[in-house]
C-alpha cells in the first residue's frame, strides 16, 4: 500500500458515510476516507478525536448550519469542513436562519456541497452558496435480469414516522383508486390507521434488488427531497417512478390526476403485454452517475486545501 498523504474523515449519514467512504478508498491508495458514525457509536467518537488531528478535510454528509459535536471540534481545530445537503437538512436549516439561530459565521466557513440543482437553488435563497457535486453512482445491472414481473404492482418507500411526509395519503388514495393493484411500501413496519388490503407493509429490507424487479413502478412522493438514491436505483433497473421533482426518465407527479394517469396508462401498456424497459432512466442513470466519474469529481472536491 502507498503511503498516506492525506486524510478524510467521513461523518453524517452513517449509511451514505460508509458506502462513499469505501468507494473512494478503492480508487485511492495514497489517501485515507475514513467514515465514523459519530452521532450513535461511543467508539467511533473516539477514533474521530485520534484522526481529526491528522485529518486535513472534514466532510459531512448532510448540511447543518449551528456548530456541534464533531463539527464543532473540527471547527475548533480550524480543519477545513466540506458539508453536502442533500434533502431535509435544507429545510431544518431555513428554519433556523429564519428564527436566527443558525451560525452565520459556521456557514460562511464551511464550504458547501449539493447533490442537485434545485437542492443548489434552495441553499441560494438562504444565501449559501454551494457547488453542485454528485454523491451517488450507480452499478447498472445485467440487462438479462432486469425484465417486468407478469403482475403489475407498485413499490415506494417512506420513513417510520414520517409517513404523511412521504406521501402515505396520495398512496391510500391511489390504492383506494385501483383495488386491484398490490402496493409495497418499504421502510415501515407497521401503522396506527387501517389500510386498504391491497398495501402491503414490507418493512426494512436489507436487499431492495428483489423489490425493484418485482414492481414495474416505484413511486417517490415526499414533501421535499434531495435526489433519491432510491429513484436512481428503480431507474438504474429499467423500472418506470413517479417522482415529486422533475428528472431524466421519471414521471413529474404534480398532483393525484398526474398520478392517476400513469397508473393507467402503465397498467394497460402491462396488460397487452407492450410494456418495454424504461430505457430513458436506464440511460439516465449511465450517463450521469457511473461510479468512476462521479468518485473521480468528489474526490477531485474533498482533496482541496482549505480555502
Amino acid at each position: 500500500m502507498s503511503k498516506i498523504e492525506m486524510k478524510v474523515l467521513i461523518i453524517g449519514i452513517p449509511y451514505f458515510a460508509k458506502k462513499i467512504a469505501n468507494n473512494l478508498q478503492a480508487y485511492n491508495d495514497n489517501i485515507a476516507f475514513i467514515s465514523l458514525d459519530t452521532s450513535n457509536k461511543i467508539v467511533d467518537k473516539i477514533r474521530y478525536i485520534y484522526h481529526i488531528f491528522g485529518a486535513t478535510t472534514i466532510y459531512q454528509i448532510g448540511g447543518s448550519s449551528y456548530l456541534g459535536g464533531a463539527l464543532g471540534l473540527a471547527n475548533l481545530f480550524k480543519k477545513r469542513i466540506v458539508l453536502h445537503w442533500v434533502g431535509t437538512d435544507v429545510l431544518k436549516a431555513e428554519e433556523k436562519i429564519k428564527t436566527q439561530k443558525a451560525n452565520k459565521a459556521f456557514l460562511e466557513y464551511a464550504e458547501h456541497l449539493s447533490e442537485v440543482e434545485w437542492i443548489k437553488a434552495e441553499l441560494n435563497k438562504l444565501g449559501i452558496k454551494s457547488k453542485q457535486v454528485q454523491i451517488a453512482c450507480i452499478d447498472l445491472p445485467d440487462s438479462s435480469e432486469i425484465s417486468f414481473p407478469n403482475e403489475f404492482s407498485i413499490l415506494t418507500y417512506m420513513t417510520p414516522g414520517r409517513e404523511d411526509f412521504y406521501g402515505l395519503k396520495k398512496i391510500v388514495a391511489l390504492a383506494e383508486r385501483f383495488p386491484e393493484v398490490k402496493i409495497k411500501i418499504v421502510g415501515i413496519s407497521a401503522y396506527n390507521s387501517k389500510l386498504p388490503k391491497n398495501i402491503e407493509i414490507k418493512g426494512w429490507v436489507s436487499d431492495m434488488k428483489k423489490e425493484y424487479l418485482n414492481c414495474s413502478l416505484f413511486l417517490r412522493l415526499p414533501e421535499h427531497d434531495g435526489l433519491a438514491f432510491s429513484v436512481l436505483e428503480a431507474l438504474s433497473f429499467g423500472r418506470y417512478v413517479g417522482y415529486s421533482y422533475p428528472i431524466e426518465g421519471a414521471e413529474f407527479i404534480t398532483d393525484f390526476n398526474s398520478l392517476e394517469n400513469l397508473v393507467i396508462n402503465l397498467r394497460k401498456r402491462h396488460s397487452l403485454n407492450n410494456i418495454k424497459l424504461n430505457l430513458k432512466g436506464i440511460n439516465f442513470i449511465k450517463n450521469n452517475f457511473q461510479k468512476e466519474s462521479v468518485l473521480r469529481e468528489l474526490k477531485n472536491n474533498l482533496i482541496k486545501t482549505k480555502n
